[in-house]
């Protein structure tokens, strides 16, 4: 589904308002429930965390690309304390774990912390473990 939102979003570009119109009316006659449930939680989601996206970061990986390897960003908010981490285990990765150690937080305070895809909660003070069993997958923690 995503792969043919982001060809009709190139597509559209390209083309004049009413043709444009007609693509997103005919891509949208094609879409199941399913799809407007998984439009409207991606995009709730964006809205929940777009608030960092201008905050501090901090890359915890690899600043080279190995598909081996995982990617995880830190963003950081450091007025109030709060922030998001959104991991990457990339396909050829043979460590379902990574172990980070939060930048900016305050040292030796407890923080709550919700995993966004499964709304597990949980405290930790400055180690986060983030657990992806499924190679190719991705988490937000905020």
């Amino acid at each position: 589904m995503f792969v043919k939102l982001v060809d009709l979003i190139k597509s559209v570009a390209s083309e004049d308002f009413k043709d444009a119109v007609e693509k997103v009316r005919e891509f949208v006659d094609i879409m199941d429930e399913n799809d407007f449930k998984w439009i409207k939680k991606v995009t709730d989601e964006y809205a929940r965390i777009r608030r960092y996206m201008y905050k501090d970061f901090y890359n915890h990986a690899s600043n080279v690309f190995d598909d081996t390897s995982w990617a995880v960003w830190q963003y950081h908010d450091p007025d109030t304390q709060s922030g998001i981490v959104m991991a990457f285990r990339r396909e050829k990765s043979p460590f379902d774990t990574v172990k980070i150690n939060l930048k900016g937080i305050l040292k030796g305070k407890t923080y709550e912390i919700k995993n966004l895809d499964d709304g597990t909660v949980q405290n930790i003070t400055d180690t986060l473990e983030i657990v992806l069993s499924q190679k190719r997958s991705s988490t937000i923690i905020e």
